[in-house]
């Protein structure tokens, strides 16, 4: 499941849950910042970002879908979330990723650009997009 903690990535992430009980899941959440090029320790910076992350997702998670988030592991990355995903699928061999979509096309996706489109595009296995109500 490909998140942004975000009310879109909610619903997607309850519905894969829901549509999939048996399925083992991770919770993939890319994280950035600016000015990460004028860092001195970017190791140590990233690090600190990373648990600071994770531990944001597990009670995302928790939020979410309640005591099933025991069962999901977190996977936190630094950087663009789509070619990081694409690098984690292939590695892992996934079946399907799961994403929450804010439903923008034509003219607004290509202005305002689309992170599940870019997941679309880059990931080598089937995508779920849930659009948001």
């Amino acid at each position: 499941m490909a998140s942004d903690l975000s009310e879109v990535s909610r619903r997607a992430i309850g519905l894969a849950v829901a549509a999939f009980p048996e399925a083992q899941f991770t919770l993939f959440h890319a994280f950035d910042f600016p000015y990460k090029n004028q860092i001195d320790d970017m190791a140590s910076v990233e690090r600190e970002l990373r648990a600071r992350e994770m531990d944001r997702a597990r009670e995302w998670l928790r939020e979410s879908i309640g005591s099933k988030a025991d069962s999901v592991g977190i996977v936190a990355e630094l950087g663009k979330i789509a070619s990081n995903l694409a690098k984690y699928v292939a590695d892992k061999e996934a079946d399907l990723v799961v994403v929450g979509s804010s439903g923008r096309s034509g003219l607004a996706a290509v202005l305002v650009g689309s992170v599940a489109i870019e997941i679309l595009e880059q990931v080598d296995c089937d995508v779920l997009a849930v659009r948001q109500q």
